[in-house]
């Protein structure tokens, strides 16, 4: 039999302290697995020495969002919940962790084929998927592909945005200036709204009754692309509509930058593209404003690769904008620390 004490009869108690030390600890990716899982305890192992020794398996089953965060550190986060637990289970005199797995959720969705963007449709004016040279023509270079949706009136404000969005190695697709003279242009807009990776919506008062730019979030929601917009006189309405939009009373294409970063970060599944976007313009800080504001947004990111971390540590050295700006070094600091302990 086993002891009275039982790990697996108290595993939510153990879990649930586990999950207090990784938030003291500021250890979110890990956080992240125990709490969006769903998960399954059973003994796997058995050794008579000292009256039983009951080894339990504990498989965490996550999102494929929290999934994709930690798969480049899948085994290391393993093992170290492994040892964590074990730690917390010691007291459990015949009990222990032998293993732990964790495992991506399976889910069907019955449109995977339509929703992955890459399907060939039968109607010809549809059947535009971009071929991966042609979107490397459609978008040139960036690690993030962002279609704004506007009408003529605010091409200024959307051309502004673009040229700042590719300080941060974003990709934007603006109708007016990203379309060749002599392409068909129609089959252009379905090309990027087909290989976009979100869309910004610029929305003033007649937004709607433009032909285009209500079917172009259609295109985004029907793909379940993440869809943000700007209040330049229209509130959301429609599918849109219970999300809050980015104020008209930001003008200056450097604000509005930020502002589309903090609209998008909310989305889990873009976060691993931004993270890099935000690490690049930080680096390419033109001013000690600049690295105070954008110091900020380094510090809502729990997970970053070791190159852009090295990346991080680099740009404290080289750019007199971050290292000369009054508390920037101190805070980037402790942002690269906690990112290496997160590691």
């Amino acid at each position: 039999m086993t002891s009275e004490k039982s790990i697996k009869q108290d595993i939510e108690l153990i879990l649930s302290t586990y999950a207090n030390r990784l938030k003291e600890q500021s250890r979110f990716d890990i956080l992240s697995v125990i709490a969006n899982a769903e998960y399954s305890i059973s003994q796997v192992e058995y050794d008579q020495w000292d009256g039983g020794q009951y080894g339990y398996r504990i498989t965490f089953n996550v999102p494929s969002a929290v999934f994709a965060r930690i798969a480049d550190q899948h085994d290391e986060i393993e093992t170290t919940i492994d040892n964590d637990l074990n730690q917390l289970a010691f007291t459990y005199e015949h009990d222990y962790f032998s293993s732990v797995r964790i495992i991506e959720q399976l889910v069907y969705n019955p449109t995977w084929r339509e929703d992955s963007g890459t399907l060939l449709a039968d109607v010809d004016q549809v059947n535009t998927v971009a071929k991966a040279e042609q979107k490397d023509l459609l978008w040139g270079d960036g690690c993030f592909r962002l279609f704004i949706s506007h009408r003529a009136e605010h091409k200024t404000i959307a051309s502004s945005l673009k040229l700042e969005l590719a300080r941060w190695q974003m990709a934007s697709f603006v109708a007016h200036e990203d379309i060749e003279p002599n392409s068909e242009w129609q089959d252009e807009i379905i090309k990027a709204l087909f290989s976009m990776d979100a869309l910004l919506a610029l929305m003033d008062e007649n937004f709607h009754t433009s032909y285009w730019t209500d079917q172009e979030i259609g295109v985004a929601i029907g793909r379940r692309r993440a869809v943000i917009s700007a209040n330049l006189g229209q509130v959301p309405y429609g599918f849109i509509g219970k999300l809050q939009a980015i104020p008209v009373k930001i003008v200056e294409s450097f604000d509005l930058a930020i502002a589309v970063i903090q609209a998008l970060y909310k989305n889990p599944s873009l976060q691993l593209k931004l993270n890099s976007c935000i690490v690049k313009r930080f680096t390419q800080s033109r001013s000690f404003e600049e690295a105070k504001r954008l110091v900020v947004l380094l510090k809502q990111i729990k997970s970053l690769s070791s190159p852009l971390i090295s990346e991080l540590e680099a740009a404290l050295l080289s750019n007199s904008q971050i290292f000369d700006a009054y508390g920037v070094p101190v805070a980037l600091n402790e942002i690269v620390c906690n990112l290496k302990d997160s590691r």
